[in-house]
């Protein structure tokens, strides 16, 4: 009886070590799924090899699904395999406009070039889109008098100053010398943080700033733009050096037409993005 619980013990413990792992990201190369996320706030892209062990001289296809994970239009959407290993196939998909929240998918299908060995191919990959989106910062002024006296009474931090920054690997900080409000007919500097916050490289091609009416429009001046009006575009390329890039720096003196004065400032931003990533593919002699 003991012979055959222990041998019952053994079968059973030599079946789970045949059951397949169900933990994902445990083996990818097993998986047939190579990526995943690619590493920026407005793009997903997920790309399976079908089979993901391909014999000499056979076969392979390639499924992409890719969504445009935010709330405005990608353009010039475009996926490239610049390194096929010892595959052959189409290697470029273009896609003019990814709209918002929207999900599109294709397929390649290559064939591998015959090979005396096994080989491991790594397949890579390089994704680059366009965006054009818009920051907006409540800019609130008071006179003096009002200043002082919401000072007196506690009220100073009590007036609503909204903001709205979009989700996308091209941020930009925006501070002030002095916490909002600000006092009419003062000088004040702001300062322009530039932060490349995902996994691939960011290339500005235009950021334009639109200053309110309670700043005096011929008093603006920041490094690197030139001015039209209360209208400022950059004139200048921004280099990033360890995801940052080079800080703008403002001045302007403010204008109230009344005791509390709420302004927004709107800047508009465009930018192309480049995500190299990669899949593998097992070939078989």
């Amino acid at each position: 009886m003991k012979q055959l619980t222990f041998s019952l013990i053994f079968i059973i413990l030599i079946s789970l070590c045949t059951i397949p792992s169900i933990f994902p990201g445990e083996d990818i190369f097993q998986s047939g799924i190579s990526i995943i996320d690619i590493g920026s706030p407005d793009i997903f892209l997920k790309v399976e090899a079908v089979p993901q062990t391909v014999k000499s001289g056979k076969t392979a296809l390639l499924v992409f699904e890719i969504r445009n994970k935010n709330n405005f239009d990608l353009t010039g959407v475009e996926v490239t395999a610049y390194d096929q290993c010892i595959f052959s196939g189409k290697n470029s998909h273009v896609i003019d406009i990814l709209r918002a929240n929207s999900t599109l998918t294709w397929s390649w299908t290559w064939t591998s070039s015959q090979t005396e060995v096994d080989k491991d191919c790594t397949i890579r990959f390089r994704t680059t889109y366009n965006a054009l989106n818009s920051i907006f910062q409540d800019i609130v002024v008071l006179y003096e008098s009002e200043y002082q006296q919401r000072e007196l009474e506690g009220t100073m931090y009590n007036i609503p100053i909204q903001s709205s920054f979009p989700i996308s690997p091209l941020q930009i900080g925006l501070r002030f010398s002095e916490p909002q409000p600000l006092i009419d007919n003062w000088e004040y500097y702001m300062y322009l943080d530039y932060l490349d916050v995902g996994s691939g490289f960011v290339d500005v091609k235009s950021i334009t700033l639109n200053f309110p009416k309670n700043i005096k429009a011929d008093t603006i001046s920041c490094s690197g733009y030139k001015r039209d009006g209360s209208k400022l575009t950059l004139d200048r390329e921004i280099k990033f050096i360890n995801k940052k890039g080079t800080p703008t720096t403002c001045t302007f003196t403010t204008s109230a037409s009344q005791p509390l004065s709420i302004e927004t400032m709107q800047m508009r931003t465009e930018y192309e993005y480049k995500i190299d990533s990669s899949i593998n593919i097992k070939v078989k002699k």
